[in-house]
């Protein structure tokens, strides 16, 4: 075990009161004897924002901003609306990090359930990254993986948003210059952008880790009669997901719907809220409270209930 964890995040100004929230959330499960080291790597977060975020620097946590000219990703494809050219930082993370050995890359639309040193003591052996299977491209798009490169059985696609990261071995494999040889190869293939070439690239050199490091919907909808028998095709267990609901250490809030969206039913949705309020934006509303209202706004309020009644969040 070790006294220092690193955790990198990318982000722009556009999501720097989210990168906020789930700094907040980090640092309030985190334990206050130990250092934590947070690489913000920056695509134009304000001053005055980064002046905000700055605010959650306490005596075993600093926060550290990387200011990254975004135009080294040219050419680079962006395929899904709601995510900019700062996803692909984390390909460069080897170089940027050049004295680090291992980081926790996380997303910026994650929240923290549990104390994240956990996740950071898992042994991820000679692996170049440790990830969380995502069972709908793996089990339902196997074209896909077809297409981006991963050949043969025995292999699933791996949600790229929350990370352990072994830099040493990275930049020993060279695999900064292996991303600019896939690119060639497989640019017009790609729909998940980055998140398609480490799984291109990586595919047999990546060790499944819990759901719990990686909690995303669709743990919860596999639960469904129709499709649990799924779990018995991953390497994971009704119990354990089960269980999830209420322990995760991240939720990770992928897809279109995001926890500061008061249509978001995603499990862990509270705790946005919970955390915005630790940060210099507390009080401020959810980004779609303007866009929802009458019937729909309380149809959302009502199942938003239902599920804490329901115990899908604590």
């Amino acid at each position: 075990m070790t006294d220092l964890v690193t955790v990198a995040y990318a982000c722009d100004d556009n999501y720097s009161r989210h990168l906020a929230v789930s700094i907040a959330s980090l640092i309030h499960h985190y334990p206050i004897r130990k250092k934590l080291e947070i690489f913000v790597f920056d695509a134009g977060i304000s001053e005055s924002n980064k002046g905000k975020i700055s605010k959650l620097n306490s005596e075993n946590v600093i926060i550290k901003f990387i200011s990254i000219d975004i135009s080294m990703f040219d050419g680079y494809p962006l395929t899904i609306e709601h995510i900019s050219l700062a996803t692909y930082f984390r390909l460069k993370l080897p170089s940027l990090l050049p004295g680090h050995k291992k980081v926790i890359y996380l997303d910026v639309d994650i929240l923290i359930g549990d104390d994240i040193s956990d996740m950071w003591d898992i042994d991820i052996g000679n692996k170049s990254i440790a990830a969380v299977i995502e069972p709908e491209i793996s089990l339902k798009n196997i074209e896909h993986l077809n297409n981006i490169g991963i050949k043969g059985g025995g292999y699933f696609y791996f949600n790229a948003g929350s990370l352990i990261i072994n830099l040493a071995k990275l930049r020993d494999s060279k695999f900064e210059d292996k991303v600019v040889v896939y690119l060639c190869k497989y640019s017009e293939k790609l729909i998940y952008q980055d998140q398609d070439i480490l799984n291109g690239i990586l595919y047999d050199d990546v060790k499944y880790i819990s759901p719990k490091y990686n909690y995303m919907p669709m743990y919860r909808n596999i639960l469904s009669k129709k499709r649990r028998y799924q779990i018995n095709m991953i390497p994971y267990t009704v119990r354990e997901i089960k269980k999830l609901k209420k322990s995760a250490c991240i939720y990770h809030f992928c897809g279109k719907r995001k926890a500061w969206m008061q249509t978001c039913t995603s499990t862990g949705f509270h705790l946005y809220k919970k955390f915005q309020d630790k940060t210099e934006w507390k009080g401020t509303e959810y980004v779609d409270y303007d866009l929802v209202r009458g019937r729909e706004k309380l149809n959302y309020i009502y199942r938003r209930c239902v599920l804490r009644i329901m115990n899908f969040i604590v």
